[in-house]
């Protein structure tokens, strides 16, 4: 939880935990199953990394942008 709270400050902590977990959960199920290329170990983890990071860097309050000049 303390990545949680560090990365999404303003997030409903119990909440935003649920919905990571329930992400590697779910890339975890998809790569037991086979549905991610287990051919090739290094591309499997590329595409959790990326998933992973794609959610926290979509779903982080970004600081408002300056205005134009």
């Amino acid at each position: 939880m303390a990545i949680v709270r560090d990365t999404f400050p303003e997030a409903d902590r119990e909440a935003m935990s649920t919905a990571v977990w329930a992400l590697v959960h779910g890339l975890a199920f998809l790569h037991l199953g086979g549905k991610l290329d287990p051919t090739d170990p290094a591309a499997t983890d590329d595409r959790v990394r990326t998933t992973v990071r794609t959610l926290l860097d979509t779903t982080r309050p970004h600081p408002a942008a300056e205005p134009s000049q």
